[in-house]
C-alpha cells in the first residue's frame, strides 16, 4: 500500500516474511529511498499522521528504527 503524501514524497507499505511490516520513504525528485522494518502499530500510525496532514517523514525519522539508505542512481 502507498500514500502520496504530496507530488514530491511517497510513503509505502508492505508485509514482511519475517514478521513486521517494511516502511519505505520515497522522494521522487531523485532516485533514493529510506526503508526500515517496523510493527504493525508504528505503520499505523504513519497512516494516521498521513490522513491528519503531519509531516510523515519527520515522524518517521524520529522514531526508534533504523533506517537504510538506497541510492538507485
Amino acid at each position: 500500500m502507498g500514500i502520496n503524501l504530496d507530488e514530491r514524497f511517497v510513503v509505502q507499505f508492505a508485509p514482511e516474511k519475517r514478521g513486521g511490516i517494511r516502511v519505505e520513504l520515497l522522494d521522487t525528485s531523485r532516485p533514493a529511498f529510506d526503508a526500515c522494518v517496523a510493527d504493525a502499530e508504528f505503520a499505523e500510525s504513519l497512516i494516521r499522521a498521513a490522513a491528519e496532514g503531519h509531516d510523515v517523514f519527520q515522524i518517521a525519522r524520529a522514531s526508534k528504527y533504523e533506517w537504510e539508505h538506497t541510492d538507485m542512481g
